[in-house]
């Protein structure tokens, strides 16, 4: 029996799997095939990814089946609106970080990649696989060192690690004080070992993590067919707990967590599908074929050669016809329907539904699903800024830093809302120039409606226009100190001429007055 068939509900091995995860493990694997856009490339045809929704059809021939393989389609659908929505979701400030991790930013993971790029990776994994881990890791203390300056200046430092959900295979826990505590968790991983002078082979290797201490195990076969386990490493931590951080599109309880875009996988697998019968259908029965009518047969009963050409002539006797058959019947067009109406039902579980499907929608349906994804987006935030700031305690606990109480991240739940159009804007400038609204309310709302930077901070803007406000009014103050204020060359006033009494010459203000009191009387 190989390594990999090991059995996986046997509560004696490490390789056990919680029902949770054993329950929706089918999806987790339809959402990664679905995020690797289901690869087609094998040796063997029938064995590769795709070849699992688009199965070999009973007395289909081997070679028809590979053509169709190849010219099935998967669109990008599933992994690019997976890919928007995490964007949105990285469009965060951090407030009060330890200094150790505002100084780690750039490379949280010891694998150069920022805090924003590592944390849109994570959101990536939660809204595929409905949930992801953080883990945060310390390297060893180097015996050489004795002081924490000494260990300081080494750069020795926390970094996180990403885990996806299905690697976390076994927990347990329990609750102190409303808070879930982790007992024992195991995470299954890959470990890369050399296979000859220039070769590399994977192993499947487990981490057992208890508070305070760890192990690293693999299984190996006995030559009674038996599993055991042989521990590769174990050590200690310096935690009390398991530094590790669940975060759930719909829940933080470890383990728990709906597949949020299960439904867009099986609708763009759906769509492949369609596709590939559509691509069928044109590629056999689209072309018309010649149909000849009435004409004799050879001696041995088998009809005349038929040649098509610019440079060839048909004879037919008398009666006889030549046409070109085309299909008849609505197949195609009732399959093209069908690609059509599910590629509304994708677009419509993307990201395009949050602002309808161009005006298609009633005014109670766009509030309904504004409420709705109002909702789905507040649980996912809320579920993250809660993770982050048990990440920060982890950090900080492996740093001997002091947390911050305001410690963590803000992010807006308004950041997918639909983006302003010109006359909203003009609307919503014309209130503030009435004065029915405020700048603050005004600024508020263009930057909710993606006008204005997400990341502008509307009170220091506010503040930086009464500072230039008050710099002009005391500039014109200093000017008019200094005498009067000539008129600019380019102002029409400076050239408006004086009132005459129609002779041509000028008359002062004065006897202007005058004339026109007497014109009254």
């Amino acid at each position: 029996m190989a390594l990999q068939d090991a059995p996986s509900n046997n509560p004696k091995l490490v390789s056990y799997q919680r029902p949770e995860l054993a329950a929706i493990a089918p999806m987790l694997m339809r959402a990664r095939d679905c995020w690797d856009l289901l690869p087609r490339d094998h040796a063997e045809v029938s064995r590769s990814v795709r070849s699992r929704y688009l199965p070999q059809e009973v007395g289909e021939p081997k070679d028809a089946y590979h053509g169709r393989i190849g010219r099935s389609s998967y669109p990008s659908t599933y992994r690019d609106a997976i890919r928007s929505f995490a964007g949105l979701l990285s469009r965060f400030q951090m407030s009060e970080p330890p200094t150790t991790l505002e100084a780690s930013q750039n490379d949280v993971d010891m694998r150069g990649s920022s805090l924003r790029r590592f944390l849109s990776d994570v959101d990536q994994f939660v809204l595929r696989d409905g949930a992801a881990a953080i883990l945060v890791e310390m390297p060893p203390a180097d015996p050489g060192v004795t002081s924490k300056i000494e260990e300081i200046k080494s750069g020795r430092r926390p970094y996180l690690i990403a885990l996806e959900r299905s690697q976390v295979i076994n927990w347990r826990s329990h609750l102190s004080g409303g808070r879930e505590v982790l007992d024992l968790v195991v995470v299954r991983l890959e470990q890369e070992t050399p296979d000859g002078d220039y070769g590399s082979k994977t192993e499947e290797v487990f981490m057992v993590m208890v508070p305070g201490a760890y192990r690293k195990v693999c299984l190996k076969v006995t030559k009674a067919g038996q599993y055991m386990e042989e521990v590769l490493e174990e050590g200690q931590t310096s935690l009390s707990e398991i530094p590790l951080v669940w975060i759930g599109a719909t829940t933080n309880t470890i383990g728990s967590s709906d597949v949020a875009m299960d439904a867009l996988a099986q609708l763009s697998i759906e769509h492949m599908q369609l596709r590939s019968d559509l691509a069928e259908l044109i590629h056999k029965c689209a072309l018309p074929a010649g149909v000849r009518i009435g004409d004799s047969l050879l001696p041995d009963g088998s009809p005349k050669p038929l040649t098509i050409g610019p440079n060839s002539v048909l004879d037919l006797p008398e009666g006889g016809e030549f046409k070109w058959a085309e299909i008849s019947g609505g197949s195609l067009q009732r399959h093209q329907e069908e690609v059509l109406h599910v590629e509304k039902l994708m677009k419509e579980a993307s990201l395009s539904f949050l602002w309808g499907d161009g005006g298609n929608r009633t005014a109670t349906e766009a509030a309904l699903a504004s409420s709705q994804v109002s909702s789905q987006v507040r649980a996912l935030i809320e579920g993250k800024l809660s993770a982050f700031r048990q990440l920060m305690h982890f950090w900080t606990q492996y740093s001997g830093e002091k947390l911050h109480p305001e410690a963590g991240i803000s992010l807006s739940d308004s950041l997918i809302g639909k983006p302003m159009e010109a006359n909203d804007v003009a609307q919503l400038t014309n209130l503030n120039v009435n004065g029915l609204i405020s700048h603050q309310t005004t600024l508020e709302e263009l930057q909710r409606g993606g006008i204005l930077d997400p990341d502008l901070n509307v009170e220091e803007e506010i503040e930086r226009i009464r500072e230039e406000k008050e710099a002009a009014v005391e500039e014109a103050q200093a000017m008019m100190g200094m005498g009067a204020i000539p008129a600019s060359p380019t102002d029409p006033a400076s050239f408006a001429p004086e009132p005459t009494e129609g002779t041509g010459e000028e008359v002062s203000g004065a006897e202007a007055e005058k004339d026109l009191a007497r014109q009254g009387g």
